[in-house]
Formats: C-alpha cells, sequence, structure tokens
C-alpha cells in the first residue's frame, strides 16, 4: 500500500510535468509564429447587397508569398464557389490585401472561407471562416 506522503508526491510530480508539457507545447507553438515570414487574416465588411471578403497578409520578414482564397457559398439562391489569389513580394512589417471578393449573404446561408499564404510550396499560415456550418 502507498502512503499518503508519497501518493501526495506522486501527485505533486505529476503536475509538475503537466505544466512542463504546456509550457514545451507554448514555446513550440511561439516558435512556429517566430519562424513563420508571413500571417494571413480573412477581413469582413457589409455592404447593401451583402458582404466583401478581403485576405490580407501581413509580413513579419520580407517574403515572397503565394496567396490562394478560396470560398464556396450555398443557400437559397443556389450554390457557387471561386478563388482568388496570386503572387506577392512583402517586406518586413507591411500588409496587403491579397484577394477582395464581394458577395450576396442573406440570413440560412452557408459559408466557408479559407485564405492560405504558402511561400516556395510551404505552407506559411491558414485562416478560416464559417458560418452557418
Amino acid at each position: 500500500m502507498t502512503s499518503p506522503k508519497k501518493k501526495r508526491w506522486a501527485a505533486i510530480a505529476g503536475f509538475i510535468s503537466l505544466l512542463l508539457g504546456l509550457t514545451m507545447t507554448n514555446a513550440a507553438m511561439a516558435q512556429g509564429i517566430a519562424k513563420a515570414a508571413a500571417l494571413g487574416s480573412i477581413v469582413v465588411t457589409t455592404s447593401e447587397t451583402g458582404v466583401k471578403l478581403t485576405g490580407r497578409a501581413a509580413a513579419l520578414s520580407d517574403v515572397e508569398v503565394d496567396a490562394l482564397m478560396s470560398i464556396e457559398k450555398s443557400g437559397a439562391s443556389g450554390r457557387m464557389s471561386t478563388s482568388q489569389g496570386g503572387s506577392f513580394s512583402l517586406k518586413a512589417g507591411e500588409s496587403a490585401d491579397v484577394a477582395t471578393v464581394g458577395i450576396s449573404l442573406t440570413p440560412g446561408d452557408k459559408l466557408s472561407v479559407e485564405l492560405t499564404l504558402k511561400s516556395n510550396d510551404r505552407e506559411l499560415s491558414s485562416s478560416t471562416l464559417s458560418v452557418g456550418q
């Protein structure tokens, strides 16, 4: 039988192991962000007829970015899918709109948007937006 003192120390050791694991996971995530040359985001603005979706890239270092924003929408008016993007050169600290698409959107529609930034076929960043899924 294990003594209460040994159980307490085992619990403390387990807790310390958990903290170390979380710390290493956070450090790895931070290192992944630090290694990323650019971060992507999807900006949504409303209009009289629907929404404007803008894919934006923010450079953390000088980088050549291949951007692709893919959109799928379905609803009472039917289905649509489109994609837009291109190649961009960004200097550290710069940001640029890499894709802009206007679509009609009404309550009940389903919308899926994904923005992917790559450099030399290596994914730098991926952002997604889902509505009504």
